[in-house]
């Protein structure tokens, strides 16, 4: 104002130091990896069936990355789920594959009456006799599928064939060409034996199609001798459509990006930090 008599139009709190440190929530040098993920998408989004993995150590952004791509993705069309598997619940079988169905059958109950009429009709016209099987693991899925009758008490290997059958259905009826299926699984390294088998024989059948699953894990906890490893090397051996994406850790430019935009100020002032 002093030397021109007038001030022009700025942008207001444009050089402020920020009240509060927040980390961007931006992905810094990701971008190979992003456009990875991002054409498996546009691939389920087309009719593609693969299995996408992302891996890195702890902390390193598998997650972040997955969902970045998700929400920029499918804000408008398809569905996305999401299942974590846990240390201390390797007993319980398929415990973040139901996570990951119970989140997809919450979504459909959203919808219109008229909706559910038709996703009715074609999941009973999937499962047949076997809709109580998911209603015994989804509670909520009987309020979608109404109430079924009882299905034969059978041993433990074949209740476990039983509940692959069915579990493939069940996503094959959500998965199609121009509104994908989108499950994705993190810490796959806490995953139990039978979610694992399940993973391997759902990507064996090949007949779904419009799906995608992302298996994230740490691989410095994953060795030759882990489960998903022979799975992983089965499912190759069975040539499926099995992509890999690793992340590493950022290099010093990427971070000064990140702190400078953290700190609002040029990268020449980060870098010393």
């Amino acid at each position: 104002l002093k030397s021109d008599g007038r001030i022009r139009e700025f942008d207001l709190a444009e050089r402020d130091a920020p009240e509060w440190l927040v980390i961007p929530r931006k992905l810094y040098g990701r971008g190979v990896e992003m456009e990875a993920l991002e054409e498996a998408f546009e691939r389920a989004d087309g009719g593609g069936r693969e299995f996408v993995l992302v891996s890195g150590h702890a902390g390193i952004g598998k997650t972040a990355l997955v969902r970045e791509i998700a929400q920029s993705h499918f804000r408008f069309r398809g569905y996305f789920v999401e299942g974590k598997f846990e240390r201390f619940k390797r007993d319980i079988p398929y415990s973040g594959i139901i996570r990951a169905l119970r989140e997809l059958v919450d979504a459909v109950l959203g919808e219109s009456k008229g909706q559910l009429v038709l996703w009715r009709e074609k999941l009973l016209d999937a499962l047949g006799a076997n809709a109580q099987v998911i209603i015994d693991f989804i509670p909520e899925s009987e309020r979608l599928l109404g109430k079924r009758e009882k299905v034969p008490a059978v041993g433990g290997a074949e209740a476990q064939n039983r509940f692959q059958s069915v579990f493939n259905e069940f996503v094959k009826a959500f998965s199609q060409a121009g509104r994908p299926l989108v499950v994705f699984l993190d810490d796959l390294q806490f995953a139990d034996t039978a979610s694992l088998r399940l993973i391997e024989h759902f990507m064996a059948d090949g007949e779904a199609s419009g799906v995608l699953l992302i298996g994230v894990y740490r691989d410095n906890e994953v060795d030759e001798n882990h489960p998903l490893t022979r799975v992983v090397q089965n499912l190759e051996k069975l040539k499926t459509e099995l992509r890999r994406i690793r992340l590493a850790p950022l290099e010093k430019q990427q971070f000064v990006e990140l702190v400078a935009d953290m700190l609002t100020c040029s990268k020449q002032a980060a870098e010393p930090l």
